[in-house]
This record gives structure tokens, sequence and C-alpha cells, in this order.
């Protein structure tokens, strides 16, 4: 934030000082200092081993002046003999990577400086930066090992399995927390038989009774792709693609508008593909209804990801297409909620107008198309504090004989005062 104050002296039979004060923001904070995308990723999970790390994140509020640091939190891990060398910087708008940069050990003019202490990463922007170094919305990518050019040392992993965090701050005013694994060995062994590359293993429902209307089937299996469709006795049906193992098929009331079987396949046209067959079986109307789903889908690993001071990701999977609910408050009482009705198996909620520095209880809920529910047990998240408030850059201009405008930044949002006087005293 850029404040400026501008002083007036004017001589009666006394001097008399008026202030007026004005401040604009250099960067529009309702998206600085929440990084919208992060990711990181390890060459090695494994326990004490020397691995390359990349990071790549979207920055809101860009790169500005000298002081727009950025810090990578890295204090899990074990620095060793990395230092500015084993350091690359690129930064561009859509890949991150479409503009390189020159590291040293300290800051010069069109140079960054890169060093390590205490295992927190501080990149401390060229000397020469200005508004627009690297502008607001670029994606940053850093990478850190041997990955980068020259790079000839790596960081070593801690010597503990489990999950690590890593934020990603500075003067810079953006902040993300992200988190990594550490496992005891990078190998899984994995046996089995290579089965057809599309295939479908069940549909529900598998039996309905006749004249009872059209339906939505799900069908799950392997090797859907977006394009796949479902046929129905080799005419095609309208489908959606919700992942790789299931779709959704629409059956129409005259599909089952006699007893019989119906045969159930899908197609993917590119390469042109055609799956085994399942059977839709269609009763008389005496035969006791349709076989519909009572079970309600499975809540798998619910987590929050991408927490900020005001903002935070709720996450989860289902073993079923299902809808996705949040309910969220101060207690267990939740006074909140976000909900979406699209039928998916992968879910995310997000979460907005957060308080900083606040833990939040949470719940989620998912509910299938035939309406059967589940809901999770009661989980916490707490909120990032603000960044401490930082002054700097205080420089005076537009000096006359009786006025002047003084202009400073800081790191967030804050009102703007001036003491002045023939005296610091």
């Amino acid at each position: 934030m850029i404040h400026r104050l501008k002083k007036h002296l004017r001589y009666f039979s006394s001097i008399s000082l008026i202030l007026v004060m004005a401040f604009s923001v250099f960067s529009d904070f309702a998206n600085g200092g929440q990084i919208p995308s992060a990711q990181v990723s390890l060459s090695d999970h494994t326990i004490s081993t020397a691995a390359n790390h990349t990071y790549k994140f979207q920055t809101p509020s860009g790169i500005d002046s000298p002081t727009d640091t950025i810090t990578i939190d890295l204090s899990s891990w074990t620095v060793g003999l990395t230092d500015h060398t084993d350091i690359d910087i690129f930064y561009g708008p859509a890949t991150g990577l479409e503009n390189t940069t020159s590291v040293a050990a300290l800051p010069a003019v069109n140079t960054w400086g890169a060093a390590f202490s205490g295992g927190v990463l501080t990149l401390t922007p060229p000397s020469n930066s200005a508004p627009g170094s690297i502008p607001a919305g670029n994606y940053i990518t850093v990478r850190i090992g041997t990955n980068a050019a020259g790079g000839d040392a790596s960081l070593t992993n801690p010597a503990t399995a489990g999950s690590y965090s890593i934020t990603i701050g500075g003067g810079f005013g953006d902040m993300a927390l992200l988190a990594q694994a550490i496992m005891n060995s990078n190998s899984v062994s994995v046996s089995g038989q290579v089965g057809p590359s599309l295939q479908i293993t069940n549909l529900n429902p598998s039996s309905v009774v006749e004249g009872t209307g059209g339906f939505t089937m799900i069908i799950t299996g392997s090797g859907f792709v977006s394009s796949t469709i479902t046929q129905l006795d080799g005419n095609t049906r309208p489908t959606v693609f919700v992942s790789s193992t299931e779709v959704l098929a629409t059956i129409l009331a005259s599909d089952i508008n006699a007893q019989g079987t119906r045969q159930i396949t899908v197609h993917n046209p590119i390469p042109a593909i055609t799956s085994n067959q399942l059977p839709l079986t269609v009763t008389s109307q005496g035969g006791g209804g349709p076989s519909q789903d009572t079970t309600p889908p499975t809540i798998i690993n619910p987590q929050v990801i991408n927490i900020t001071q005001t903002t935070a990701r709720v996450i989860w999977d289902t073993d079923e297409a299902a809808d996705s609910l949040v309910e969220y408050g101060l207690t267990s009482s939740y006074t909140d909620s976000v909900s979406n009705s699209a039928l998916v198996l992968s879910h995310g909620i997000d979460l907005t107008n957060l308080t900083p520095s606040t833990t939040y209880h949470f719940r989620v809920q998912s509910s299938d198309q035939y309406g059967n529910t589940s809901v999770s047990v009661d989980y916490t998240f707490t909120t990032l504090p603000w960044p401490p408030l930082e002054i700097a850059n205080v420089t005076s201009t537009n000096i006359t004989d009786n006025s002047a405008i003084i202009v400073w930044d800081t790191n967030r949002p804050a009102d703007s005062r001036v003491e002045y006087g023939l005296t610091s005293g």
C-alpha cells in the first residue's frame, strides 16, 4: 500500500499547519495476499534422501520493488551445501517459465539474491526492481537442487515419515501453505492382470419395472473419457462423463416400456473401441419394482487445502457420484454452509470471508441421486494470521517552500499518519 501525506504551511500571525492525507492501494488486496494457485513437487519422497524441489505459484500482487522478497520456509528439510548456485527463478503469464532470471548470493541490478537462513530461503528481487517487474497474475517457478542450471546440491528430506508443511510468504505480500508427504520408501509392489482398455463392471440400477419411466443409470468401469457415449442395444443414449471409472447415462421411458433384456455398452470414438456388454433387465409390473440403490456414498479423506487469512478449500472423495455440502462455523453447531448440486466423485468447496487467525469447525456431506446421504465427523482448521505490518520506502516528494508529500509502502492495507516538527522529540 502506498501512503501519501501532503502538508501545507501558511503564515498568519502565527504558523498554522493543515494536514491533508491521501493514500492509494498499489495492488488489489481482494486478490493480493491470497495465492490462488500453488504447487510443489519433489524428485524423491524417501526419508533422509536428497531431493530436488520445484515450486510454482501465481502471485496476485506481483513484484514491484526490491523489498518485495519471497520466502519459502523449508525448515523441516536439511539445507546442507545448497546455496544460490542451486536455485533457478523463472516467471511468466502462462507456464511460469517464459522468462529466466539471474541469481546470486546478493541482489544486484537485474540479479536476484538467494540465501538460506534457519531453513528459510529468502529470494530478494533485483536492486532496480520497479512496478511491474513481475506483473500481477504471473506465475513464478523456483527450482532448488540439481534440477537448477549448474546446481550440484539438493535439500535432504526429513528423517521421519509424515506430512510436512511449507509456507510461501515474504515482503511481496502473498502467502500460501503447502504440504508434502515424506515416506519410508518410494517403492510400491504391484501385481495383477491388465484387462481391456474399455470395460464396464456394474450398472446401477441393473433391473427396472416396465413402464416406470426414464431414469439416470450409473455405469462404473474403466477407460472412460470425456467423449464416451452409452449405447442401449446399439443405440446412443445421452451420457455425462464423471471420471475415468464412472459415467451417467439417460435411459428413456421408451427403452423400458416392455419386459425383456436390454444390452448396455459404452463406446469411445477416439480410438474407436466398444466395451463389453452388461444386461439391463426389464421386469413385468408384478416383478416387485426397480432395484434401486439404498447405500449412501462413502466419504473419503476430507481435508483442507489452500488455507489463507480469509479463504480455504475443503476437498474429499466419494465412492459414487454425489453432491457436495460443507457446513462450518466457530463451533460444531455450524452457522454457515456452502453446497454444489453436481454429482461428482471428487469434491471441492471454497470457503470465503473467513477471519484471520481463527479456528473453524466443519463437516462434509454428500448425497447420491437416490437421496442416500453420508455425513462426516467434525473437523477443524485454522486460518493464517496477517503478516506483521511493515513500513518501507519512506520518501518525500514535491517539496516546495510551504508543502511536501510524504510517501511510503506497507505490506498490507493500513491507515496513514505523519508526525512532524522541527526536531524528532
